[in-house]
């Protein structure tokens, strides 16, 4: 399931002039939104969300994340465009991608779980590192010993 479209994509950056003649071109375009799509799905999947988020049931969760998506493809389009130049457009990208990255990290924050409230979630889920068990013995599970901390995501 693809959160957002193209279209979606230029309505929020409308001095992205992308056709099928441009550079990049509406299938470059199209494989940013599906690699940045792709990025968002293993952060949530880490963080315990059942991927991709589903529109019915979670229209609060995937509007949130339609926007991050969104942010994410202005950010790499931005770079494609001006990748290896230096001129003051890149700086746009460059804070796009920050942004984007921002709001990503975000989504792991313990104290607003209000953020992604209707989404599913997974019993696999990263732990903080004050979440795992103190009272390691001698006898470690595989799973104790591969669970990933919440700090190893980003």
């Amino acid at each position: 399931m693809a959160y957002v479209t193209l279209e979606e994509v230029l309505d929020q950056a409308p001095q992205l002039k992308i056709n099928a003649t441009s550079k990049p071109n509406t299938e470059d375009a199209a494989k940013v939104i599906t690699s940045v799509e792709a990025y968002v799905n293993s952060v949530l999947k880490g963080l315990g969300y059942v991927t991709p988020l589903d529109a019915t049931d979670s229209p609060k969760s995937v509007a949130v994340i339609r926007d991050i998506v969104i942010q994410g493809c202005i950010a790499k389009i931005l770079k494609s465009m001006f990748y290896g130049v230096r001129n003051p457009n890149d700086v746009g990208a460059n804070e796009a991608w920050r942004e984007f990255t921002q709001r990503l990290s975000a989504l792991s924050n313990q104290s607003d779980p209000s953020i992604l409230e209707d989404a599913d979630t997974t019993d696999v889920a990263v732990h903080a590192v004050s979440e795992l068990d103190s009272n390691i013995s001698d006898v470690v599970t595989e799973d104790e010993m591969w669970r990933p901390t919440r700090d190893q995501v980003f």
